[in-house]
């Protein structure tokens, strides 16, 4: 699997079967983003910047959110 990043910035992935799923967005903060693929997983974006302890659990609550909400099994985090 790899991802691509077309001139649109929207994130999507690429799988074996040669076609792309597009992400949907979820939620940002000055720590990361979070994307999803439906019925697949958690796209997780981190920006680099300094992280608040505020802004660290409100992204993994959110996360968590979405994971239960949605059904999803796993995460796939991008680290700058």
């Amino acid at each position: 699997m790899r991802l691509c990043f077309p001139s649109t910035r929207k994130a999507v992935v690429w799988t074996s079967r040669i076609h792309l799923v597009p992400t949907r967005f979820y939620f940002p903060n000055a720590v990361g983003l979070i994307d999803h693929v439906p019925r697949t997983h958690v796209y997780l974006h981190w920006t680099g910047a300094p992280v608040s302890s505020v802004e660290f659990r409100a992204l993994y609550v959110h996360i968590c959110n979405l994971l239960q909400r949605h059904q999803l099994k796993a995460i796939l985090a991008d680290h700058l």
